[in-house]
């Protein structure tokens, strides 16, 4: 709906509550073939100066795990990316994937956000 594809996208902050969650959504969002998310992950194509960087801020496994505001987390993240704040920033990011589950992730939440500076 947004009229990207996920090639397009500068930084991921995905919903990460076990290492697993980050490569089924790759997958899911098209950034790879079913069963290549883990040679993706494996790459460095996640890393904050890679291809495709996901959870720049350490995501929930190693920045911040605190309960239903984890979610909140990765939507601020995203925004500082975009704005040139973040503590470990992308280097002129302008489009940046958000993606948050629910309880026992019966949802999906997926936002885009384009450039904010």
């Amino acid at each position: 709906m947004a009229g990207v594809n996920p090639h397009d996208v500068d930084v991921f902050s995905l919903y990460d509550p076990n290492s697993f969650e980050i490569i089924r959504q790759l997958e899911i969002l098209g950034l790879c073939g079913e069963g290549e998310g883990g040679p993706l992950a494996a790459s460095g194509a996640l890393a904050v100066g890679g291809k495709h960087p996901v959870n720049p801020d350490g995501g929930c496994l190693a920045y911040a795990w605190n309960g239903t505001q984890q979610m909140t987390l990765k939507v601020v993240e995203a925004v500082r990316q975009l704005r040139g704040t973040a503590v470990h920033q992308v280097e002129g990011a302008e489009l940046a994937v958000v993606g948050n589950a629910g309880s026992g992730a019966q949802h999906y939440e997926m936002s885009v956000l384009g450039r904010m500076r």
